[in-house]
């Protein structure tokens, strides 16, 4: 296995020049940026310093962001002036910002992945009374970093928002309702349902209702059907963990619903 870690140095620093060139590329992709997305260091603090000074409505002047990084006593860290002073003149303009974030994004989501694969080693190795669940949790954490910690580069914040609205106000006017419902009148009034062909993440932590809110949607649409065309819902007891096999036998009792398992080899 390649154990070398995936980053970016130049991707990095001129993400990081990007933001001190164009107040629009910073407000579109810096400001909500994670700090966590940088890999080296001295870059996590740089974005730190940007964002206390943004907060506080001071400009990215190389002064203040000198002051900002000595206040943080992070100023010899990163390389001292020399090194602030390089990353000034990386690169001549921000227009750029949105395609050096696609690869610092990238080398992120990459680190993500490894440093969960070996958490999943580890546990496959010690082999414990919590083995199929620490599994789970571990690749649903991946998931949802994966999934929630990545903006699209090519789209700024404000083209997002005016998307989302417009999709919520045509919902609205249409009084539109999706054949897929959970039967609970204030969830299905709020989200409308969902659209066939349409991809679902749930999120949340562990034991936060993701299962409960799937196996109602379930159950709600298995009702919708007439009497003599209910569809079957299939459930292999032998891929579900042991409390949710309680669940999903009282959940749909008196369903239609088939309960099988993996034949013991």
């Amino acid at each position: 296995m390649n154990d070398a870690i995936p980053y970016s140095l130049d991707a990095e620093r001129g993400l990081l020049c990007s933001f001190i060139l164009s107040q629009d590329a910073w407000l579109a992709y810096g400001l909500p940026l994670k700090p966590e997305l940088f890999y080296v260091p001295a870059h996590r603090a740089i974005h730190q310093a940007l964002r206390h000074l943004s907060e506080n409505a001071f400009p990215f002047e190389f002064t203040f962001v000198k002051e900002r990084l000595q206040a943080d006593g992070m100023l010899n860290e990163i390389g001292g002036v020399e090194y602030l002073n390089e990353l000034y003149t990386f690169v001549p303009t921000g227009s750029n910002a949105g395609y050096y974030l696609s690869y610092v994004a990238e080398f992120y989501r990459r680190r993500c992945a490894m440093l969960r694969c070996r958490q999943l080693l580890q546990i496959i190795a010690e082999a414990g009374d919590t083995y199929e669940s620490s599994v789970y949790e571990t690749i649903e954490k991946t998931l949802t970093e994966l999934i929630l910690d990545f903006r699209k580069a090519g789209r700024d914040i404000a083209s997002w928002l005016d998307a989302t609205f417009a999709e919520i106000a045509a919902r609205a006017d249409e009084k539109h309702r999706a054949a897929v419902g959970f039967d609970l009148s204030n969830v299905d009034w709020e989200v409308g349902g969902i659209e066939p062909g349409e991809l679902v993440i749930v999120s949340s932590e562990t034991s936060g209702g993701k299962s409960a809110l799937a196996l109602q949607a379930a159950r709600a649409t298995a009702r919708q059907q007439p009497e003599d065309e209910h569809e079957t819902i299939e459930f292999n007891l032998a891929k579900i963990r042991q409390g949710a096999k309680k669940r999903l036998r009282g959940y749909f009792k008196g369903e239609y619903m088939i309960f099988w398992a993996d034949p013991v080899t």
